[in-house]
């Protein structure tokens, strides 16, 4: 269930881009924490979507960016 979880907000904030701003510290925060804890057989598919969720944000929100001066 919190598989499905993080993969409808990561979707949700590919849909909303810009919309979703107020939302993205707290879930970045949140995806982070998900990625950095211990790897157990359960946790594994989990880890693999907030990686996924990561992602869709970071591509949403780097498309206005022109790369390094």
């Amino acid at each position: 269930m919190k598989k499905y979880s993080v993969s409808a907000i990561g979707t949700c904030a590919s849909t909303a881009e810009e919309q979703f701003t107020p939302y993205l510290d707290e879930f970045c925060k949140v995806l982070s924490e998900l990625v950095h804890i211990q790897n157990t057989p359960e946790i594994s598919s989990l880890k693999a979507e907030a990686i996924t969720s990561l992602g869709k944000v970071a591509n949403v929100f780097a498309k206005g960016e022109s790369g390094p001066s």
